[in-house]
């Protein structure tokens, strides 16, 4: 069951310019972001874009077009990135293992999705938060992941 933020929210009302980033297989991560930002839009104050991983582009220009990047993404056979995630994955993978920061600046939160029945339930979102923190950003907030259909707290 997904409810928006309250205006008590980390994140919302602050004139924040957030990208919602999803990779998902069987729409249920793209499905969640999409029904969670416009929730948060409807609150007012942060401005919000939805895309998929493999539209991202440059990690190195999302600093200057966003404040806060918002991931919403599953796993996928042996823990791979969802078919439209892999790109992004790509790249913060080739940029923590050179060592670059091309996130510095930014803030993030990774909301995982999945079934805890597969042993590799939530490597994605994990390795993906990790990534980004070794790519520069600060992570939001803390927590764990989703199981099933219903989505987790942000990691």
């Amino acid at each position: 069951h997904l409810r928006a933020p309250t205006r008590q929210s980390n994140i919302v009302n602050m004139g924040l310019r957030v990208l919602c980033i999803f990779g998902s297989e069987g729409g249920t991560a793209r499905n969640a972001i999409k029904k969670m930002a416009k929730g948060w839009e409807q609150e007012g104050g942060n401005t919000f874009t939805v895309t998929d991983g493999n539209s991202v582009g440059a990690l190195g220009a999302l600093s200057e077009k966003y404040d806060v990047l918002i991931v919403s993404t599953s796993s996928f056979g042996e823990g791979d990135p969802p078919e439209n995630f892999w790109k992004f994955a790509h790249s913060l993978k080739k940029a923590a293992n050179q060592q670059e920061k091309p996130l510095a600046g930014l803030q993030h939160a990774v909301l995982g999705f999945g079934s805890s029945t597969y042993t590799t339930f939530q490597n994605m979102p994990r390795l993906v938060d990790k990534l980004m923190e070794e790519c520069g950003s600060r992570r939001v907030v803390g927590g764990g992941g989703g199981g099933g259909a219903t989505p987790g707290h942000a990691t």
